[in-house]
């Protein structure tokens, strides 16, 4: 997806904080210097991320972590979570765009293991098993 798109989906969901691999920190930044992204406050990378490029994100008011570090500062936090409930959605689906903008569609854990429930007794799947899938992420199969 595009900066434009991206920016959509930013602002559509609210979202402050990503999770991102580290080519696209510096993809996240080129957004910004259009005034894309302006909401992002919180940048996590799954890989190393230079020193220079996490000092540029903090001159703009953006934290910049790696998902180790995240990790590592989780284990010593008192955080009480809240049980999840059926009704939550934890995954928003979002299309290419390519008839307009982006249309993002929200999956509840009730949709995604209804999914799961209805498929299970087909594959015969168990704890020791693997799958190599081919779908792209905006499918909700996948």
């Amino acid at each position: 997806m595009g900066p434009e798109t991206v920016d959509y989906i930013l602002g559509q969901t609210e979202l402050t904080s990503v999770f991102v691999a580290k080519e696209y920190v510096q993809k996240l930044l080129d957004m910004r210097a259009k005034n894309l992204g302006a909401k992002i406050k919180n940048i996590v990378s799954f890989d190393q991320v230079d020193d220079s490029l996490k000092a540029e994100w903090d001159k703009k008011g953006v934290k910049v972590y790696t998902l180790a570090e995240v990790i590592e500062k989780g284990k010593n936090s008192n955080l009480e979570l809240r049980p999840q409930n059926e009704n939550d959605s934890p995954l928003f689906s979002y299309t290419s765009g390519t008839t307009g903008d982006s249309k993002g569609v929200k999956l509840t854990h009730k949709n995604l293991l209804t999914t799961c429930a209805s498929i299970i007794h087909i594959f015969d799947l168990n704890t020791e098993d693997s799958i190599i899938s081919y779908l792209p992420y905006p499918h909700s199969f996948e």
